[in-house]
């Protein structure tokens, strides 16, 4: 399943709360199995002029996420969670639904 993560900063991060969060960035893309058990990282994206991040996750289940969302929260960021699939896969639905609107 895919998930969608939009991190935000809850406040302002001191400098050492930057540098932090900045190595487990580091460790978190060269092994994003070892954050999120049997996750991967899609894409991951930073918004430029703003204290925004993007990240599309492959993962089990939203429960998977719970200990990097955790973990996150504590490093100052609050995280909005996307449940998201590919529209390819999402026509057929939506196709079935206006069918038994009509």
């Amino acid at each position: 399943m895919e998930f969608i993560l939009i991190h935000k900063p809850i406040g302002p991060l001191p400098p050492e709360a930057l540098k932090t969060g900045l190595e487990f960035l580091k460790t978190l893309l060269a092994s994003p199995s070892s954050v999120v058990p049997r996750g991967k990282i899609i894409a991951a994206y930073n918004a430029r002029a703003q204290w925004l991040q993007v990240c599309i996750w492959e993962a089990p289940s939203a429960e998977a996420l719970m200990p990097f969302l955790e973990t996150m929260r504590g490093a100052g960021f609050d995280t909005q969670v996307i449940p998201a699939e590919k529209v390819e896969a999402a026509i057929p639905k939506w196709e079935k639904d206006l069918a038994q609107r009509l």
